[in-house]
């Protein structure tokens, strides 16, 4: 490893984008593409934020999409409720 010339290779890139998506951190990544994690850091920086992003809107979009699917049936609901003739409701 040490005093090697490293060039990412695409299906590095993805690979190191899929695993940071998924949480393993960094050194592990490393060890499973067989580089320093300084030279992970160094030559996989934008996959790495990629992933990270990935990893965050994926945890953090979970929510919303519940309100979001609560919300269509309360509004369906709502709707259902406009169309019922007066006293009926």
């Amino acid at each position: 490893m040490r005093g090697e010339l490293h060039v990412p290779t695409p299906q590095a890139r993805r690979t190191a984008e899929l695993l940071s998506a998924n949480g393993i951190p960094q050194h592990e990544i490393a060890k499973l593409l067989r580089i320093a994690p300084h030279t992970l850091r160094k030559h996989y920086r934008a996959e790495l934020a990629r992933g990270s992003i990935r990893a965050s809107a994926q945890v953090g979009g979970e929510p919303f999409q519940d309100r979001d699917r609560h919300r269509s049936r309360r509004d369906h609901g709502l709707h259902f409720l406009a169309q019922m003739p007066r006293g009926m409701a």
